[in-house]
């Protein structure tokens, strides 16, 4: 009978260790993109301030969230899937894109970054229409009592968000600024 209490001691241990390890892997993860990202500043445009549910965030669009299907190098009708968008830094001190692709960029040349989305809806290269993309940093939580204030400044387009961008395309939030002035710094862990 020892033995077997043993066993289920050895067996619980592990399995809190697996699971905690899996845990800290995601954590991590999220924060080798803010540590190690290339940083971007981007414009952000207002889209919705509240969940009353969930609390005060903002939903955050990009000038690289929504453009011509027509920009997309590869796409064919009714494609969903990834995109991948290139960014250059603007005159203004913003990232603007440069192309899209449906496949990972081999050619970036040193002054673009790529950041991975994924579409909202099919391409239907015939429409005419645009492309909308989802990047996962849409969604930023705020203080309660927050959003609408930040909502006013998105209106004015004095919100930009600092975005930490890895090597692979996926971004993270790393702050959000009104009028260059950080408002949110988001921790590591």
């Amino acid at each position: 009978m020892k033995m077997s209490a043993k066993y289920l001691y050895g067996a619980a241990v592990v399995t809190a260790l697996l699971q905690t390890g899996v845990l800290f892997a995601g954590i991590e993860k999220r924060a080798q993109i803010l540590r190690y990202g290339q940083d971007i500043v981007v414009q952000t445009s207002r889209v919705d301030p509240r969940d009353l549910m969930r609390g005060d965030y903002v939903i955050l669009g990009y000038d690289f969230s929504e453009f011509a299907q027509s920009a997309v190098k590869d796409a064919t009708d009714d494609y969903s899937g990834d995109v991948y968008v290139a960014v250059k830094k603007g005159d203004d001190g913003l990232w603007h894109m440069s192309r899209a692709s449906i496949k990972p960029f081999d050619d970036l040349s040193a002054d673009e970054v790529q950041i991975k989305g994924e579409t909202v809806y099919p391409i239907w290269l015939q429409s005419g229409g645009n492309v909308r993309l989802r990047f996962g940093v849409e969604r930023y939580y705020v203080p309660e009592g927050e959003g609408l204030a930040i909502e006013g400044e998105l209106s004015e387009n004095n919100i930009t968000a600092i975005l930490a961008v890895s090597k692979e395309g996926i971004a993270q939030i790393k702050a959000l600024q009104n009028k260059g002035a950080k408002m949110y710094q988001e921790p590591l862990y």
